[in-house]
């Protein structure tokens, strides 16, 4: 119950956040959701975490931790909310303190990600000074994106000693980023020490350990073990039976939630059957990101239409293929690299009209990506003219609204012209426009 005592305009306030933190998981603890939640509690009177029920206060900081921690609004929010209950000399979980941290990581008060490193450490040290205790490794993890982030070994290795002098056992998570970090060191043999690691400490190898390490594989160029490993995940999905279609978000959820515990128990008892939940490995569109990147890339044509053969067989979406693959017409198209003709290219576009038809895929990004290489490929501005308006037609024929890629296709168009009447190259930021591509930086 609340705190305060209960009036009509009090009551209302009751109901009002209750009706709205119901809403948030419904609408995937999507930011105009808690920011409805937020709204609720800036009304209540200071100090506002002692005027809310124990349940509503729980409720409101989990859904914070759900949510993406990258969106600009929902760090404020979140900031604001612990300060406050720091404040009432409330107590927060590890998992809170974790979540607080990695607001701050990716807090965009500065650009440099090595400023908010320090500022993140700095705050974790405060924090301590002040009796909050890291005991688990979930918090030492996002000290470690931190310092990843900005290459900072030095920083790394001073956490990874923390870690051990506190006893602490790295997590899955732990060996994630370990991995993902020594790839792109390019060090293979760190990489592979760090799975035999993961393995004899009895963790569970699932997809996101799988893909990290298909990843790292990519990025020490060792394309034979990446490839290798890719053929694994979906032979255990031919066998478990693996469609990622048929598994709800829920159900999804509900799988990885089971993979901590699992974990805990072949920890705490080596000789026990884990019989909670049978960890199923198999592909998902991530899975093919790495190889898709690498090969556009490279430019290599038929391999990707070859990993866009085996994202049909396990039932995945082409979304992110075609967007590389429109890419990649970007960078090798117009050259002398005879892979990327217009002749391929409107091959390309037709199977993507096609497959519009069934599901609709269009974004603005990848519609973006189409009408620069049809810019680029064909150096006909009519071509491109046709193509930017049957994009409209296939984003609007749901009834979806223009606005929300207009102004991005248009800036598009202007330049498409001035590409084709002065045939200036092209050379994509590969940092900015092509992020998918660093993975073979």
């Amino acid at each position: 119950m609340l705190n305060f005592p209960r009036n009509e305009i009090q009551t209302e306030l009751y109901r009002e956040m209750h009706s709205a933190l119901s809403c948030v998981k419904r609408k995937s603890y999507s930011e105009e959701s808690l920011g409805n939640v937020f709204n609720v509690y800036l009304k209540l009177p200071h100090p506002r975490p002692l005027h809310m029920s124990r349940f509503h206060l729980e409720m409101m900081v989990k859904s914070y931790l759900a949510a993406e921690k990258s969106i600009f609004g929902l760090q404020f929010q979140y900031l604001t909310l612990i300060d406050e209950i720091l404040e009432c000399d409330m107590p927060i979980s590890s998992a809170e303190f974790a979540a607080y941290l990695s607001y701050v990581s990716t807090a965009r008060s500065t650009n440099r990600a090595e400023d908010r490193l320090y500022i993140t450490l700095k705050l974790f040290r405060d924090l301590e000074d002040s009796g909050l205790k890291a005991t688990d490794a979930s918090v030492f993890n996002v000290l470690l994106i931190a310092a990843i982030r900005c290459h900072k070994l030095d920083v790394v290795s001073q956490i990874l000693s923390e870690m051990k002098a506190r006893g602490i056992d790295p997590d899955r998570f732990t060996f994630v980023n370990l991995i993902y970090f020594h790839g792109k060191l390019h060090n293979r043999d760190m990489v592979r020490q760090m799975v035999e690691s993961a393995m004899k400490s009895n963790q569970v190898i699932d997809n996101v350990i799988i893909e990290s390490i298909i990843s790292a594989f990519v990025r020490c160029r060792d394309i034979h073990s990446a490839e290798q490993l890719l053929d694994f995940v979906e032979k255990q999905g031919i066998e478990h039976g693996w469609d990622l279609k048929r598994l709800k978000l829920m159900e999804r959820r509900i799988l990885a939630s089971n993979f901590k515990q699992i974990t805990e128990n072949m920890q705490n008892d080596q000789s026990a059957e884990v019989k909670e939940v049978a960890v199923t490995v198999g592909p998902l569109e991530t899975s093919y990101d790495p190889l898709l990147s690498y090969y556009a890339a490279k430019g290599d044509f038929d391999e990707l239409v070859n990993l866009i053969d085996r994202l049909d067989r396990n039932n995945l979406s082409r979304r992110r293929a075609y967007n590389l693959l429109f890419k990649a017409f970007c960078i090798h198209g117009n050259r002398t690299n005879m892979n990327w003709t217009s002749e391929r290219l409107e091959t390309v576009y037709s199977t993507f009209v096609e497959y519009c038809e069934t599901e609709n895929i269009l974004d603005r990004a990848l519609s973006v990506w189409i009408v620069r290489a049809f810019a680029i490929v064909t150096l006909d501005l009519k071509r491109v003219v046709e193509v930017w308006d049957q994009l409209i037609s296939i984003y609007t024929k749901d009834g979806t609204e223009l606005k929300g890629i207009s102004s991005k296709f248009e800036d598009t168009l202007l330049w498409s012209k001035s590409y084709v009447t002065t045939r200036t190259r092209f050379k994509p930021n590969y940092r900015r426009k092509t992020p998918q591509f660093s993975v073979i930086n």
